[in-house]
């Protein structure tokens, strides 16, 4: 069941039956009965009342471990708009008339709670009830939960899911027979759904490895056969990427690797988000964060080897991640991947980390060398490491021996023509590195040093190439007077007298303003995400500089895109959210009219305030009109990124039992999948942040669903996982 509308008929109410969707990630479901038990779509909250009725094999298995576990332990608003219409309707990428006035919110504030209409506080469990359960009770009673959970029919929308996360549990403990009889009963309840072995069968091959190096064995053998049909839409693609990437380069088998990764790979919104939740449950921080504590990527490029390089590190194969880094011959793919290497060696404080990374970077290039530098300096100095000035230094001399920046200024007609396209990787590899250690300068109390090296950051993306309007308006020219006029304007510039020669020579040109049009939007992408970084970092008014110096000449060799982009109104958002007036208003007096908004950062900023405020409700309804508004798909995995980060903010703040209130007030069958993965990571970072008794009261309450009951467990597990094993028995 997934966001595949589809008809089934009466007769399969209550039986199992396969979702229409190709891509679903778990194609096989039980079709709801006729009349609907679920609480309507507008219900902020599900009722967690335990004394409803919910799975009768949960409940008495419930009954019975406890019993066991007790005894062992605006801007860009219309001027006349009220703000009841603001906060309702959201124009999706418009452009509006003209600027609201300084005093217009572009976060609209939320109003007061209603005390009256909060749920009633069984709802919710209470905040200090660590006392109730032990991590060693809750160690013992969850596996049987989780099956118990597996074998319910009622409300239960995938009995594959619940069998999967169940065997991959069992894997990943090293009990073996229990996983197998999993898998076993997996392929009872999911017999076309062969890839969902995958994971699994990867742990119990993991678990039969000795020291390094590891070798091939038929548990992976299995596994790679089951990926044959595995499709790189689907979504789980990215999970088997992950356990067959790292298996297989971890066994010698680099070339099947490679291959294997090729062909599950597909770039795109479902994978890209998917990979994000994978690399944060391996960071341990189970949460995707928006702040400026997370690695910059300047590139388009989503690339699911950084994260199977960090994971063969973590496993003890930094020598075999180091060599697997170093096949790659392109210098973006290179620096990208030995720098995830870097980051890996240098989170696990491996002996002599410095040292390797000293040695590794040694025959390396100049770019190469400046990208991983900065990498690893900007993770020691959000870490607020010891060694994070040392690493700032070492980074800043490497950028030393980076190719200087350039003025790319395309000429006359003769002289385009005749100017060479060079290889720009460096330009791109410094432009990457110098964001980098923007962000560690300024985490590391060094804001001076920080600005400057922005617009140095901002010189090498415009090193890339022209200006977007500026080459965009030379091929405009050359379509509206057609090969005539083109055959006469090249015989005039290059001095040539066939037409013959004067058309192929016109040909070239084209096709080289074509080529100058791929980097100058090259160019500008990378102008876009530096100025997001550098604003995100506390440098707005130095954006600012740059956006008016540079958007709003009237030199095409110089301008840039900015005004025909979001840019603009992210910033006007900032300034607004950090209450800078002064901007705002200097914003409006100088930007044209007409911009268009950045509707997501909009999103993003109303939720947050609302959320602090503790208005639930006000959140829901944001969502509620984004979604209404904008129904593309890019807008849709956007609203889905948002909410990760605001459940992992509610659950990080004083009151995380509003995350669970949160995720729980989504009914629209749309975001099923959504909420599932998102109760796995809040149950995880509650978990790991010492909430696991919050979490576990409301993943076993009685009226829970089996498939949002297995991804809470999962994630408590998960999170308890990763805390230090307690030295006294029964904590």
């Amino acid at each position: 069941m997934c966001e595949t509308p589809g008809f089934v008929p009466r007769q399969a109410a209550g039986r199992e039956v396969k979702c229409a969707n190709p891509q679903c990630l778990v194609p096989i479901f039980t079709a709801p009965a006729g009349k609907s038990t679920s609480k309507p779509a507008e219900s902020l909250a599900a009722s967690d009342n335990d004394t409803q009725t919910g799975g009768k094999a949960t409940l008495v298995v419930l009954m019975l471990l406890l019993a066991a576990g007790a005894s062992g332990g605006g801007f860009w608003y219309f001027n006349n708009t009220s703000s009841e219409t603001a906060s309702s309707e959201l124009t999706a990428g418009s452009g509006q008339a003209g600027f609201g006035t300084a005093d217009t919110p572009a976060v609209v504030a939320a109003a007061p709670v209603d005390k009256t209409s909060e749920k009633a506080p069984s709802d919710i469990p209470p905040v200090n009830d660590n006392s109730e359960i032990s991590i060693a009770s809750i160690r013992k009673l969850a596996p049987e939960m989780m099956i118990a959970a597996a074998q319910e029919r009622e409300e239960n929308r995938s009995k594959p899911f619940c069998r999967q996360l169940t065997a991959e549990f069992f894997a990943s403990v090293g009990q073996v027979a229990q996983a197998r009889a999993e898998l076993k009963q997996l392929t009872q309840v999911g017999p076309d759904l062969p890839h969902l072995h995958i994971t699994t069968l990867v742990d119990l091959w993991q678990h039969k490895q000795g020291p390094t190096p590891a070798s091939p064995g038929p548990q992976l053998s299995e596994a790679l056969q089951r990926s044959a049909k595995l499709t790189p839409t689907d979504p789980f693609a990215v999970d088997a990427i992950q356990a067959l990437g790292r298996a297989l380069i971890a066994s010698g088998q680099t070339a099947l690797a490679e291959k294997t990764i090729k062909r599950l790979w597909s770039p795109g919104l479902a994978q890209h988000l998917r990979l994000d939740q994978l690399q944060c449950r391996q960071a341990g921080t189970f949460t995707l964060s928006n702040d400026n504590t997370r690695p910059v990527t300047l590139d388009d490029k989503s690339n699911p080897e950084p994260l199977i390089i960090a994971g063969l590190v973590a496993a003890g194969h930094s020598d075999t991640a180091l060599a697997w880094a170093r096949r790659k011959t392109s210098l973006s793919e290179r620096a990208k991947l030995i720098a995830a290497w870097a980051v890996g060696i240098n989170k696990a404080a491996q002996d002599s980390a410095a040292e390797k990374l000293r040695t590794a970077l040694a025959d390396e290039k100049p770019p190469i060398r400046a990208v991983v530098r900065a990498r690893v300096a900007f993770v020691n100095a959000a870490a607020k490491s010891p060694v994070a000035s040392e690493s700032i230094t070492l980074a800043t001399k490497a950028l030393e021996s980076c190719v200087t920046s350039r003025v790319v200024s395309l000429g006359e007609i003769k002289q385009l023509y005749r100017t060479a396209i060079e290889d720009v990787s460096h330009w791109l590899l410094k432009a990457q590195a110098q964001a980098d250690l923007v962000g560690a300068l300024k985490l590391n109390g060094q804001p001076e040093e920080a600005r400057k090296l922005f617009h140095d950051a901002l010189a090498s993306a415009r090193s890339l190439g022209p200006g977007r309007d500026d080459i965009a308006g030379r091929l405009k020219s050359i379509r509206s007077q057609g090969n005539a006029g083109l055959i006469q304007q090249m015989k005039s510039s290059l001095e040539l007298t066939s037409d013959d020669a004067a058309l192929q020579a016109g040909q070239e040109y084209i096709k080289k303003c074509q080529q100058w049009l791929t980097l100058a939007d090259q160019r500008a992408r990378y102008l876009d995400r530096i100025h997001r970084w550098g604003i995100a970092h506390g440098l707005g008014t130095e954006s600012w500089k740059d956006i008016r110096e540079h958007g709003l000449t009237d030199d095409l060799s110089m301008r840039d895109p900015f005004t025909s982009s979001t840019l603009p109104s992210f910033l006007f958002l900032t300034f607004q959210a950090t209450g800078n007036k002064e901007a705002t208003v200097l914003m409006n007096q100088v930007l044209p009219a007409g911009l268009p908004i950045d509707t997501n950062e909009q999103l993003r900023l109303r939720t947050r305030t609302a959320l602090a405020n503790g208005d639930l409700q006000a959140v829901i309804q944001a969502v509620r009109g984004d979604s209404n508004a904008r129904r593309d798909r890019d807008s849709r995995f956007a609203r889905r990124r948002i909410l990760f980060e605001l459940v992992g903010i509610a659950a990080g703040s004083e009151t995380p039992q509003r995350a669970l209130t949160l995720v729980a007030s989504f009914r629209n069958p749309r975001m099923v999948i959504w909420q599932e993965e998102a109760y796995l990571l809040l149950a995880a970072q509650l978990a790991a942040n010492g909430r696991h008794a919050l979490v576990w009261k409301y993943a076993t309450a009685g009226d829970r669903k089996p498939t949002e009951r297995v991804a809470m467990i999962t994630g408590l597990l998960e999170g308890l996982g990763s805390r230090p094993r307690p030295s006294t028995p029964g904590a």
